[in-house]
């Protein structure tokens, strides 16, 4: 009797465990993508933080938006557009090293984060993206879809006590002068 009751304890503690980390995976990954979050990345983005200090190395941050995005969902529909999304997310997932965080920051918008990566490395990455991007094709039913990208790069330097937020929002302001100057390109944010 006592043998089976802990048994059956041990098998209820390993389904909470198993129903835990879940829930762990269900609150940090976006549901459509299954990459990161936006709640996900701002943690990473804090833990990355700590670590630069540590080691007294920058990190990159990418802000990378669809172009013209609406115009998909509005010409082939929101399925095709959530196929654009999936597909340019997975295609992103496997240009980068293990160690880089990338997610869906809103909508059609992704941050990427590249660890020990100065702000020269972090436009190269970028560019790399921006080039694979523009040269998918994806297949919708019978449709083939192409989009573009336009980045904003910036860079956390551990030596200047920078607020990370600000590099997120230095980021941010390139990303939309790659879109006021014509779209499909990388900016980065200088002082």
């Amino acid at each position: 009797m006592v043998a089976q009751r802990t048994a059956d304890l041990e098998k209820t503690t390993e389904e909470l465990k198993s129903v835990n980390e879940d829930l762990q995976y269900i609150s940090r990954t976006d549901r459509l993508t299954q990459i990161s979050n936006r709640h996900d990345l701002l943690d990473r983005l804090e833990i990355e933080v700590s670590r630069s200090k540590r080691s007294h190395l920058p990190f990159g941050i990418v802000m990378l938006d669809l172009d013209h995005f609406k115009q998909v969902n509005d010409i082939y529909g929101h399925h095709a557009g959530d196929v654009v999304l999936t597909s340019v997310a997975s295609t992103i997932s496997k240009a980068l090293r293990l160690q880089d965080v990338f997610g869906r920051w809103g909508g059609e918008e992704f941050l990427i984060l590249l660890t020990e990566t100065t702000l020269h490395g972090t436009q190269i990455v970028a560019e790399k993206i921006r080039e694979l991007v523009a040269d998918m094709r994806i297949q919708v039913d019978d449709k083939t879809i192409s989009t573009t990208t336009s980045q904003g790069v910036s860079v956390f330097l551990p030596e200047q006590n920078q607020d990370v937020g600000m590099c997120v929002k230095q980021a941010d302001k390139a990303l939309y002068q790659a879109k006021s100057n014509g779209r499909n390109q990388v900016v980065a944010f200088e002082t």
